[in-house]
């Protein structure tokens, strides 16, 4: 029997409506959580209120981050002696307001390792007129903005061994196709039953389901965008695991390319432009690899490989600082902050920050302005900034007043989201 729950009429589907700039659609924004401006403060404090535009209470708890669009913030969260409520959350952005929670039952496995996982630990993605939220539960939701129920998907329905015993994280990616079709990706690779899905944006339906290597896998699919550098006309996800990096084109689940033998199960990788115009792939295997565009047959080229790169749980970042001088960066659990120049790889230094980290950085500004944003487990908030040649340095660090950012981070205009389980945050001046 169908998982699929069809919860209100859709004529058309999600659409491509022309997003703001300063949105932030899903887990790492664009692909690379650089989107911030200059005017995102270096220094704030929770506790007395510095910089701090609103802080809005949380049903529940999680580690999914912020998606923003359309004057709405969006968050999921879960509740429950089981953690089996679902939460899918809009707050105003201009005043903090709870515009709306929308809440599901699980149907598939809520159990996860304590206390490094929740169950809502997959960030939204939202393409400004529909959300989409997917849950370590293995099930999968569409609402509009206005938080109106359009499907619902519990994928541990059709495939009962599609669970992690310690959790899953990744997070879904809207894509669109060259043929202009809208696809959700949705991977939900572990040790058991290992599937990638590709899933109707406008129904949930499935348009294919890939079997993967029964791997456990925390990464998330990133986005190349239609009309990069590398030639695809569409979107692409770029899925990385076991087998390495795969470019999948979205409406069929057909591999437009391979690369490498195998790459990091736990961080994602991430999508750049270098200097040239040409955009740029990080793959996260044996350190950093960076891909490029290849002048033959091959879809894809080492440009650089680095393996003293080596990031734990936070994904790599890209800044351009200094005098424009794009920087590569990465950071382990234990705080070593690496930074590299984005085309030779060549390491420039590094910096110790102060606790113990799981969320991805966010860069905000560039130039002398360029700044990472890297909140800890602690609850504080480490901002460093980067000299003309771009050796790190520690700015500022800023305390929340509460225990627990392993949510990545949010930039959207002027201001930069931080999560706990019981807050979200909006810094602006």
């Amino acid at each position: 029997m169908t998982s699929l729950l069809l919860l209100a009429a859709l004529v058309t589907g999600p659409a491509d409506p022309a997003v703001a700039d300063d949105a932030w659609l899903g887990f790492r924004g664009p692909g690379n959580p650089s989107a911030g401006s200059d005017a995102v403060p270096t220094e704030f404090d929770g506790p007395k209120g510095t910089n701090v535009a609103w802080a809005a209470d949380l049903p529940g708890g999680g580690f999914s981050g912020p998606a923003i669009a359309g004057g709405r913030v969006f968050l999921t969260a879960n509740s429950g002696f089981d953690a089996g409520v679902l939460h899918v959350l809009a707050f105003d952005d201009a005043t903090g307001k709870r515009l709306w929670d929308r809440r599901f039952q699980a149907t598939g496995r809520t159990g996860t390792y304590e206390p490094d996982m929740r169950v809502a630990t997959s960030t939204p993605a939202t393409d400004g007129e529909y959300v989409f939220a997917q849950y370590s539960s293995n099930d999968v939701v569409c609402l509009t903005a206005e938080g109106v129920p359009v499907w619902y998907r519990g994928l541990t329905s059709d495939y009962p061994n599609v669970s992690n015993s310690l959790g899953m994280s990744s997070s879904p990616l809207l894509t669109t196709a060259a043929d202009g079709s809208r696809t959700l990706i949705v991977m939900a690779e572990n040790d058991a039953q290992s599937l990638l899905f590709g899933l109707d944006a406008a129904t949930g339906v499935s348009r294919w389901v890939k079997e993967r290597p029964d791997s456990a896998n925390w990464s998330s699919p990133t986005l190349l965008p239609a009309g990069s550098s590398f030639g695809n006309e569409g979107d692409l996800a770029l899925c990385q695991g076991s087998y390495g990096l795969e470019a999948i084109e979205p409406s069929t689940g057909e591999v437009a390319w391979h690369w490498g033998e195998g790459a990091s199960t736990v961080v994602s990788p991430a999508v750049a432009t270098a200097a040239t115009g040409d955009t740029r792939i990080f793959a996260v295997s044996d350190g950093i690899t960076a891909l490029e565009p290849s002048i033959d047959s091959r879809p894809a080229v080492v440009a650089w490989a680095n393996n003293r790169l080596r990031p734990s749980y936070a994904s790599p970042v890209a800044v351009r600082a200094g005098s424009s001088v794009p920087l590569v960066t990465t950071l382990t659990q234990g705080g070593i902050l690496s930074v590299a120049d984005l085309a030779t790889g060549d390491e420039i230094g590094k910096a110790r920050l102060k606790g113990k980290y799981w969320a991805t950085p966010v860069a905000v500004g560039s130039g002398e302005n360029a700044r990472l944003l890297c909140p800890s487990g602690e609850g504080t908030v480490t901002v460093v900034g980067f000299d003309e040649d771009g050796s790190p340095k520690v700015l500022a660090t800023n305390a929340l007043g509460e225990q627990g950012m392993w949510a990545s981070p949010a930039t959207a205009g002027d201001a930069a989201y931080f999560r706990t389980d019981a807050t979200l945050w909006k810094i602006a001046e």
